[in-house]
């Protein structure tokens, strides 16, 4: 058990939260209910322990050991602002409930408690988050990461024994649709599902205050004509069926014509006819569709930039922020074009690199009709700080153009940043087992695998272990601000260089698709592993300071980019 905020609790020497669901879950058929079962089932591969929770394609919600709840109390019990939230971790899953043991410090008994599933560490009593974006589905048939969105809220008076029993409710519905594909594509991987309307029915993300979880609705909401999920690696039919399951909020289509499509690697879109289900989906409930699908060629209606402007650095690559309307469009081709190659060039992907200092325009005609436009591209030359050590420092993180600014976030030997940090993405990561660097012995990253090498060229490259230290050695660390951001001012000790320094902010780190610890910490990539193999940061806290630690494969951590003198 963790907690936050200590002086919202009370010193029992144990405190016993038990979580229930009070109901048997049943197979996902129209109408049967979802409900929380705490147990662990088996998988059929290794990829239990990276997920936060879990859902079996029987439709059974499972807690894990290690999931993590917020709490919050009720504001009549707190003297002065805002309550702020407590986490508990499960301890151990395999049973219908979950208990949360803990020695010190617990829940005050005679108070009420509000809780919620997933924990969100951005969460507040008055507002917390869901979104429905980003999900994915392995296998066909197969829901083990859509746990993560089956988003849950609950409330309890904890009684003068001390013990209490929070019994969950959903927000959410889930969904299933098995659709039936062509001969001619039965033997097809497919990458992307969607359902879409012409009328936007859909909640992709919004807001709720986890307080009022009695008259629960959501007070903000994003909605769109679609709600999609990623086929991971791409996934193939049996005998020419693909189910497919998501979580959603509640939606009525009754009187809404809805249409499923399937998109496959080539990029080819089959879809359904149009259809009036007639379903009014509520939450803690489970919905069946089923359709056959037929090819289609999808006219592109647009073509839009994300931003009006972007930055590279000489000897950088970053990838046009656009997107083709409908995103479901059969061709999706943009032919591209630079106003002056010598100072950027761009490829037939959209990738833009930068040659030399100056500005260009890039032009983006669809080959699908012909709708154009432009974004400028400023090419910027990277800064280095020379601290008197034995490599020069970056100014920024790599994917930042301000000393404060995040940047991106690396998994370790990748180079390009993604939305999902866990084993099963990674692109050295096969059959459960990393196929690279995988001995027990020290290793330095291969330029092809350095996130600052590709991303900034040159002689840019992530620091070791070695020279992590070495900054560590020969500086001095301040906590301050700039610019709003927390993070530590680093400053040469080296005679003839003490009016030298770098900043390194506090960015959290990436766990799967959720950003944890922002403001409170960092953890920089390095090149290196010790001498058992194991891989290390330059990790950066209030709490801890600055030290060199062992880290994962997986998670997204920053990079602050050397070179040598």
């Amino acid at each position: 058990m963790k907690s936050l905020y200590k002086n919202l609790l009370s010193a029992l020497s144990i405190c016993t939260v038990v979580l229930s669901c009070g109901k048997e879950s049943a197979p996902v058929v129209e109408n049967d209910e979802l409900v929380s079962e705490i147990t662990c089932d088996s998988w059929p591969f290794e990829l239990e322990w990276e997920t936060k929770s879990n859902m079996s394609n029987t439709g059974k919600f499972t807690w894990k050991t290690d999931d993590m709840l917020g709490f919050w109390p009720d504001k009549a019990h707190v003297n002065h602002g805002e309550p702020s939230m407590v986490i508990f971790d499960v301890k151990e899953g395999g049973s219908s409930t979950a208990q949360f043991v803990g020695n010190g410090w617990g829940l005050l008994r005679g108070n009420k408690y509000y809780a919620i599933y997933p924990y969100d560490e951005d969460a507040t009593y008055s507002l917390a988050s869901i979104s429905y974006e980003n999900q994915v589905q392995l296998l066909n048939n197969y829901t083990s990461l859509l746990g993560n969105f089956d988003y849950q809220y609950s409330s309890s008076t904890i009684p003068a024994t001390g013990g209490a029993s929070f019994s969950f409710s959903h927000i959410g519905c889930l969904v299933r649709v098995t659709v039936t594909v062509p001969d001619e594509y039965a033997s097809t991987p497919f990458t992307e599902f969607s359902i879409n309307s012409e009328d936007k029915l859909f909640v992709l993300n919004g807001t709720y205050c986890p307080s009022e979880t009695e008259s629960f609705s959501l007070i903000d909401r994003d909605l769109s004509y679609s709600q999609s999920i990623k086929l991971y690696s791409g996934i193939l039919p049996e005998d020419k069926q693909l189910t497919i399951f998501m979580m959603m909020y509640p939606v009525n289509t009754s009187s809404h014509d809805i249409v499923f499509r399937l998109t496959d690697v080539e990029g080819n879109t089959l879809v359904s006819e149009p259809c009036d289900y007639g379903k009014n989906m509520i939450a803690g409930k489970s919905y069946g569709f089923s359709s056959d699908l037929k090819y289609q060629y999808v006219d592109v209606e647009g073509f839009e930039f994300d931003s009006e402007s972007i930055n590279v650095y000489v000897g950088g690559n970053v990838k046009l922020p656009y997107h083709i309307i409908p995103s479901y469009a059969t061709n999706k081709t943009v032919i591209w074009s630079s106003s002056n190659d010598a100072v950027a060039t761009v490829s037939e992907n959209g990738t833009v690199s930068g040659i030399a200092p100056g500005n260009v325009t890039i032009t983006g005609v669809s080959e699908d009709g012909a709708f154009s436009n432009t974004i400028e591209v400023a090419v910027l030359e990277p800064s280095a700080v020379d601290l008197g050590l034995s490599v020069y420092w970056a100014s920024c993180n790599v994917g930042a153009f301000a000393t404060e600014e995040t940047g991106d976030f690396y998994a370790w030997a990748e180079t390009v940043p993604k939305t999902k940090y866990v084993n099963f993405t990674h692109k050295y990561y096969r059959d459960g087992t990393y196929v690279k660097y995988n001995e027990s012995k020290e290793y330095t990253l291969d330029l092809e695998d350095d996130a600052a090498n590709a991303n900034w060229g040159g002689n840019w490259r992530m620091p070791t272990a070695g020279e992590c230290q070495e900054l560590i050695d020969n500086c001095t660390w301040n906590s301050t601000i700039v610019n709003g951001i927390k993070g530590f001012l680093v400053t040469s000790n080296v005679s003839g260089y003490t009016n030298k320094s770098i900043f390194l902010p506090f960015t959290g780190y990436m766990d799967d698709d959720n950003l944890l610890w922002e403001e409170m910490y960092s953890g920089y990539r390095t090149s290196s592993t010790n001498n058992s193999g194991t891989i290390v940061n330059l990790a950066i806290s209030n709490q801890n300071g600055h030290i060199i630690l062992g880290s994962d494969w997986c998670s997204g951590y920053q990079v602050r980019a050397v070179y040598s003198k």
